[in-house]
């Protein structure tokens, strides 16, 4: 006869198990890699430069937004930043050119969106594909393209408002499931200010 206390602390390690293991197979189920905050973000963008500092010059008009695009982004491993080939709009000036690296000329309530294709052809992966906005190395939400099967395409997109201060930073960072190379087909980030602090 086994006494009471053994079979209660038996059945709690039980239920410990079982619940581990189903959190386990939840994040195996879309859940995003831990990669919710970037800590060596300003000097991940090599546009950036080592002595590079914010403007602080908010526009008289108050009008800051951008757009930018990019494609053909292969990387693997952790995250990692997304740089932007075009620039369509630089209202304000704070999108930082040549890079992937936006920097607040006003303090402000801002909506940003990004959104982007995955692609599985040239040994890109079918698993899950993660793009994060990022405000000062932190992730603020996610855009996820989920699993597929062969080479289909499969596309995320994500909108977040922030209210940043003047001189905050916004970064995308892509991060994947698995160790396998992720290839970005095409992906834009946009972002405006909707109305200023002052």
């Amino acid at each position: 006869m086994q006494r009471p206390g053994r079979m209660t602390i038996w059945g709690w390690l039980t239920c410990l198990l079982v619940a581990v293991l189903l959190g386990e197979e939840a994040r195996a189920e879309g859940a995003e890699p831990e990669s919710n905050v970037v800590k060596d973000y300003l000097r991940a963008d090599p546009a950036l430069g080592s002595g590079f500092q914010a403007t602080g010059l908010c526009p008289a008009d108050r009008m800051v937004a951008f757009s930018v695009s990019g494609s053909n982004h292969i990387s693997q491993g952790g995250a990692t930043l997304l740089g932007y080939q075009s620039t369509v709009t630089n209202l304000g000036g704070g999108w930082v050119s040549g890079g992937g690296t936006f920097s607040a000329p006003c303090t402000g309530l801002y909506v940003f969106t990004v959104s982007f294709v995955r692609g599985a052809t040239d040994g890109g992966t079918h698993d899950d594909v993660f793009v994060s906005i990022h405000q000062n190395g932190v992730s603020r939400g996610s855009a996820w393209a989920g699993q597929t099967v062969d080479n289909e395409r499969s596309t995320g997109t994500h909108t977040v408002a922030l209210f940043l201060q003047e001189g905050d930073y916004i970064q995308t960072y892509t991060t994947s499931q698995s160790g396998f190379k992720r290839r970005l087909d095409v992906y834009s980030l946009t972002g405006h200010m909707v109305k200023s602090a002052y």
